[in-house]
């Protein structure tokens, strides 16, 4: 763990902590070139709470998912969480997007109107440009 990274991260449920207000351009689009990171982020911003749990995310994005009939429900919710742990939440907290404390399993997401029109702007192009929709 980084020096003060502790500290950061006992913020996250104190709500002292601040997510950076600026987030460089092309760390931007890279973090949102991904459909699992834009996902995260649509729901976060849905979401009432500001700090939201591991679990919760896990079960929001879960219930929205596209999943084959004969899959194990309980295998990829477990999978979902893994990804979200490992590597999903930490690359949205190394971009600045949010706080994710995987000690205690929350996030924190500030509302950010222009990553969120930007999020509308990628899924409106995804739909008009390609033959699959964004889920």
């Amino acid at each position: 763990m980084n020096p003060g990274e502790s500290d950061r991260r006992e913020a996250i449920t104190g709500g002292t902590a601040e997510i950076p207000s600026r987030v460089p351009r092309d760390e931007l689009l890279d973090v949102l070139a991904d459909a699992n990171r834009r996902r995260v982020l649509a729901r976060l911003s849905a979401a009432s709470d500001e700090v939201v749990t591991l679990d919760a995310l896990c079960e929001r994005l879960y219930e929205h998912a596209a999943r084959e009939p004969e899959t194990d429900p309980e295998r990829d919710r477990r999978r979902l969480a893994i990804r979200l742990h490992h590597t999903i939440l930490p690359r949205l907290d190394e971009a600045g997007l949010l706080e994710y404390d995987p000690r205690r399993g929350r996030i924190r997401y500030a509302d950010r109107p222009t990553v969120e029109s930007l999020l509308d702007e990628i899924e409106a192009l995804t739909d008009e440009l390609t033959d699959e929709p964004e889920k």
